[in-house]
């Protein structure tokens, strides 16, 4: 699964912005998924 794929981010024209953590099979916390989720943030 590549970097980008970790964390999915919506931005609505409302200004909220749904953010998607994408890392099956279990959904655990990986330093990758972390770090995707500190550079979108």
């Amino acid at each position: 699964m590549s970097n980008e794929s970790l964390v999915l981010v919506d931005r609505r024209s409302d200004g909220v912005a749904v953010v998607t953590l994408n890392s099956p099979k279990v959904n655990a916390l990986s330093t990758a998924l972390l770090s995707r989720l500190h550079e979108v943030a």
